[in-house]
């Protein structure tokens, strides 16, 4: 007679239960913790990131910059200060009497050696508010320092024609983001230092140097250099540098 044995399992001495109430709420309370002290410096990180992007612009403007002044006997490009003349190309774009192409970024004087009208836009203007749409120009977030013609449109003597990059420090501003909230800034692509600085970007204002270098630089100090805020302005100064005047402006 064949015997056959049997195994019982045992139970387990503990039974699966569910969360309760208030264990659930724990579990929620330490992950809406952890997002609100994630969120920031993931926000912190995206706008490093778009502040790099605008910064390559830049560096692809100023690079543009410099080859326009090696062919043409080291005159920089026409800042386009006389904002009501037409077809008079500047760094940036000719005006013209066209309604649907009124600023044309490919009749500029650098177009050539770029060839993207991307490289126009910080990557965070917000094209879509009321300040934008109100401005006269609007084909780049870019201000081409105003010292380049003299704030004006003769500085060498002949109509539309600017400074020598050599008379400029290379520590100078050339570039940098007006104020995005003053659509009178923007009646053409050039300004006075004292017009403002962007907002866009958490801190301070992207610049670009004669020297072809880029610089992030902090509102504060913006405001000290330029003449904001209650500041004078260092005049003359890295930001008001117009050779043609004692000082700077």
């Amino acid at each position: 007679m064949v015997m056959t044995a049997y195994w019982h399992t045992p139970k387990p001495s503990w039974s699966r239960r569910a969360f309760t109430l208030i264990e659930l709420l724990v579990v929620i309370a330490i992950i809406a913790i952890l997002a609100a002290m994630l969120l920031p410096a993931l926000s912190k990180a995206k706008e490093k990131g778009k502040r790099a992007d605008c910064i390559g612009h830049l560096k692809q403007l100023l690079l543009s910059t410099h080859m326009y002044v090696v062919d043409f006997n080291d005159y920089l490009p026409y800042t386009g200060w006389s904002s009501g003349t037409f077809d008079r190309p500047n760094w940036c774009y000719t005006r013209t009497a066209s309604r649907t192409a009124k600023d044309d970024v490919t009749l500029g004087q650098l177009w050539p050696y770029h060839k993207s009208k991307q490289l126009y836009w910080c990557p965070i203007e917000n094209t879509n508010t009321v300040a934008f749409r109100l401005r006269e120009m609007q084909v780049t977030s870019y201000t081409m320092n105003g010292s380049v013609s003299g704030f004006g449109t003769t500085p060498t003597g002949v109509p539309f024609v600017s400074h020598k990059l050599a008379r400029f420090k290379s520590d100078a501003m050339i570039y940098w983001e007006s104020d995005e909230n003053q659509p009178s800034y923007y009646d053409n692509a050039t300004s006075s230092p004292n017009e403002g600085g962007s907002l866009r970007h958490s801190g301070g204002i992207v610049m670009g140097m004669f020297g072809g270098q880029t610089e992030f630089i902090k509102f504060k100090n913006y405001a000290r250099e330029a003449g904001l805020g209650g500041f004078p302005g260092m005049r003359p100064g890295r930001m008001w540098c117009n050779p043609g005047s004692p000082n700077g402006g």
